[in-house]
């Protein structure tokens, strides 16, 4: 992360979606790679929510 000095500001944009099935996530995470400088971790299962 860039330190910013006091005062200073920065602008990000974060996008996001949902995608279903194997080669779409496989597709992502292709694209994400060529991006990253640091490896990334990718959940391929959603994390399993409590029961209402």
């Amino acid at each position: 992360m860039p330190k910013l000095a006091a005062g200073q500001s920065r602008r990000f944009e974060l996008e996001y979606g949902f995608h279903t099935g194997s080669d779409a996530v496989d597709k992502i995470e292709a694209e994400i790679k060529k991006l990253q400088t640091v490896p990334v971790k990718l959940e391929k299962q959603p994390p399993a929510l409590p029961s209402p």
